[in-house]
């Protein structure tokens, strides 16, 4: 496989390991975003020979053992399986492990029997899995990783673009963008809304450069998507997928409301909304009252919007058109849908701590007179920061002030597709309520979209340099 698709996910495996860590890892993620290919890719760079076991094709009887269970044996039943020697050059890798869930269990012998054998796992549905059948993780015994679809950095990466990824990834708070990258960027950001980040889609475009077959890989793994859920869900649940299949793509980043996705009990949607997000496929944002952190204690989860696991299934389900995509101007390039939030959502997830399942929130203020709402809230080194997505190089953020007003936040966060002279400004805005008028003022960050993957960085600098002054 090329370099070039050597994401920022295989550094942080590699990394992992060579850090001296002895732990089994758990790959955790949906299906097709590339768990295997990591654990293929790592071993390849430890040096290591990598011996599989893909528990959909294998089952491991001692692992069945309940009286007189043995790693060895288990090491040993391996070898035989597999025809190979596990020895001290050995890295081993357990696929769709939440095919034989004594495997789950068992991974706590490896950590204290055996350290000296690397130990990587994978299930694509290995959180529905747990949640069925009711299996603990060893606690204390392995690690989690959370893997998500490529990055847009990782895709920009991936067409050959090294002089753009560093640019991107050493700029500082109080630089200004060059307007000749902020042009390559957007270009390669609408590709990107097309292509999407599972690694399947980007190797095809990187070699064919063909958006048709693209999009004939993405309707198939739809499909894919959509047969899983046979897997994990009753027939009569199963309808109840289509149903949910159907609504998302033209209320995505809207407030769910279940009568609108199916005629029958709330609940009854509800449970099967968390199967999928416990798939990986759905990420839901939850509305919180935003009065501090954490903010799961002011999380109501009865209001909540959904977004998709990557962009690029998100365009397909939406048959964007690439010519109209390609063509647009800034003003008009999000006119189809939610595709900035979405875009912004899943870029949100991956920088989230990857040891455990992230959580995304907003906040929502309704009424007739003063309904308002914030697309995210994120929470970072114990503050808050409102953040709002807008389509093209403007747009207004009522919405946005309201919350600075009531939350007296010090900085809110824009994000949309303009060129900033200066990433930070000092906003005094007039808002009016009752009528009167009440000045708010705050520092804005201005990000562009495509550079989303910085906003911690961002953040990390403002707060230490409000720290310095």
């Amino acid at each position: 496989m090329s370099k070039y698709l050597k994401r920022k996910d295989f550094y942080r495996v590699v990394d992992y390991f060579r850090n001296g860590r002895v732990k089994p890892l758990v790959l955790r993620g949906a299906r097709q975003v590339g768990k295997s290919t990591l654990a293929r890719m790592v071993a390849e760079e430890l040096g290591r020979n990598l011996v599989e076991v893909n528990f959909e094709v294998t089952k491991l009887r001692e692992l069945n053992n309940s009286t007189s269970f043995q790693i060895d044996r288990v090491i040993k039943e391996i070898e035989l399986s597999q025809q190979c020697t596990v020895g001290p050059d050995t890295m081993l890798f357990f696929d769709e492990i939440q095919a034989q869930p004594e495997a789950v269990a068992a991974l706590r012998y490896f950590y204290e029997d055996r350290p000296e054998i690397p130990v990587v796992a994978a299930g694509s549905l290995l959180e529905v899995m747990l949640r069925k059948h009711r299996v603990g993780m060893p606690v204390g015994r392995m690690n989690s990783m959370f893997i998500g679809p490529m990055t847009f950095f990782d895709f920009v990466a991936a067409m050959d673009r090294p002089d753009l990824v560093d640019y991107l990834t050493s700029v500082d708070l109080q630089d200004s963008w060059l307007a000749a990258s902020h042009d390559a960027c957007v270009d390669l950001l609408k590709q990107y809304y097309y292509v999407g980040g599972m690694p399947e889609s980007i190797q095809t475009f990187r070699e064919s450069r063909s958006f048709e077959e693209v999009r004939y890989l993405q309707k198939n793994l739809l499909q894919t998507f959509r047969d899983d859920a046979l897997k994990y869900t009753t027939s009569s649940e199963f309808s109840l997928v289509q149903s949910i299949l159907d609504y998302l793509p033209k209320n995505l980043g809207r407030k769910v409301v279940f009568s609108h996705i199916a005629q029958t009990h709330s609940q009854r949607i509800r449970d099967v909304l968390e199967t999928l997000a416990l798939a990986g496929f759905l990420h839901p944002v939850y509305h919180t009252h935003g009065s501090g952190v954490p903010l799961l204690s002011g999380e109501n989860s009865a209001l909540f919007k959904l977004y998709l696991l990557d962009i690029g299934l998100y365009s397909s389900m939406l048959d964007v058109d690439i010519n109209s995509l390609l063509g647009a101007e800034l003003p008009e390039l999000l006119a189809q849908g939610a595709l900035a939030e979405q875009f912004v959502a899943q870029h949100l997830v991956s920088l989230a701590s990857h040891a455990e399942a992230p959580r995304l929130y907003y906040w929502m203020r309704e009424g007739r007179s003063h309904a308002a709402e914030v697309d995210f809230i994120l929470p970072h080194r114990g503050r808050l920061f409102p953040c709002e997505v807008k389509s093209g190089a403007t747009g207004k953020m009522r919405s946005l002030w309201h919350f600075v007003a009531e939350k007296e936040v010090p900085l809110a966060l824009r994000m949309n597709l303009s060129c900033p002279d200066q990433m930070i400004t000092h906003v005094q805005h007039g808002l009016f309520s009752g009528g009167s008028r009440k000045e708010v003022e705050a520092d804005l960050l201005s990000v562009p979209l495509y550079a989303v993957e910085n906003t911690l960085k961002f953040i990390d600098q403002y707060v230490d340099s409000a720290h310095s002054s």
